[in-house]
């Protein structure tokens, strides 16, 4: 039975009441220890701690090695239950330990073989199916694998794997071949932001005051206006790359665009946003799922009805922030 598990201090500052600074969430794919040597055994639980130890939260489902921890829930493993777990991370971890070995036999008929010497290790399926849900999301992932191991599914992916010694036990993790690959991943796990705010130039100053409050609780934003620079990238492939490096979003759809009064007839609407920022509360819509996209909608702008059931917090008045600020914290704190 598959478990899942979030590693967590009993006594954690950056989750308590009062600062609410999130932590990069990190899945890490293992093996279950019914399938592992002792040695084995040791060597994932000091890699799973050294993650810890670099202010990671440490997700994924296979409790029962940490022998302390808080176990979030008590699950199956389906792929639709670790798909919703990893597009809530900001890196995968696959640490391939050898779980099954493989003698190859030659067979010149039907009836008649010979061994002919080579062996090689499998590693536990889910690492090639978690491993796949993580590229993806586009989410970094950095791919640990024993010597000698077969190098087909998510090892033959692209990425190159880092291989870690037929007898490598708890000290391998500080050698220079391991903390030069876990760096570099690491680096571009904290590229990653909470959210993206997207908003149009005419509601600069509310997106401002907005963006100040959350990043004064401690969430990672990536602003559409203060951290994009021209750099010959399309509006969309900004959007993709923006998509890919945020776990959540917000969007103000703010009166941007008047309509014309003979035109407005019976609606109950006086402007619209502007056409990009439906663009990209769409995108994000398909890209991250509506769980984690919220809109801030002014009242009388129009709300595309094919966005219904997007989380939505309504602003009567853009002088009066206080109580859409709460709401954003509230959607995130549950949305990461």
């Amino acid at each position: 039975m598959a478990e899942l598990f979030l590693v967590r201090p009993q006594h954690d500052p950056y989750h308590s009441e009062g600062n609410m600074k999130t932590k990069p969430r990190i899945f890490v794919s293992v093996p279950d220890d019914r399938h592992l040597d002792d040695r084995r055994k040791a060597l994932k639980r000091a890699i799973i701690r050294f993650i810890a130890e670099q202010e990671f939260d440490v997700v994924g489902f296979e409790p029962e090695q940490f022998g302390a921890g808080l176990a979030m829930n008590l699950e199956t493993w389906t792929v639709e239950k670790a798909d919703r777990l990893i597009r809530r991370c900001d890196g995968v971890l696959i640490l391939a330990l050898a779980r099954i070995r493989v003698r190859i036999l030659e067979f010149e008929n039907d009836k008649n073989s010979q061994d002919i010497g080579r062996v090689f290790t499998l590693p536990t399926p889910y690492n090639h199916l978690e491993g796949a849900l993580g590229l993806a999301q586009h989410l970094p992932v950095l791919i640990l694998f024993e010597e000698n191991m077969d190098r087909a599914g998510i090892f033959g992916s692209g990425i190159k794997p880092t291989a870690i010694p037929a007898d490598a036990d708890q000290k391998w993790i500080g050698s220079e071949s391991f903390r030069m690959h876990f760096d570099a991943w690491a680096m571009k796990v904290r590229e990653r932001r909470d959210v993206f705010l997207g908003y149009c130039s005419k509601a600069n100053s509310s997106a401002k005051e907005i963006r100040d409050y959350l990043e004064s609780k401690g969430f990672s934003v990536l602003d559409w206006s203060r951290d994009f620079k021209p750099a010959g990238a399309t509006i969309l492939e900004e959007i993709e790359r923006a998509a890919s490096r945020c776990r959540c979003a917000v969007f103000l759809f703010t009166k941007d665009d008047e309509l014309d009064r003979n035109a407005k007839g019976r609606a109950s609407f006086d402007a619209v946003p502007r056409d990009n920022v439906l663009l990209e509360a769409g995108y994000f819509t398909q890209a991250r799922g509506k769980e984690r996209v919220a809109i801030v909608r002014e009242l009388g702008a129009k709300m595309p009805a094919d966005l219904g059931g997007i989380i939505y917090l309504s602003l009567q008045d853009r002088s009066r922030l206080l109580p859409v600020k709460r709401g954003l914290v509230k959607f995130l704190n549950e949305a990461l």
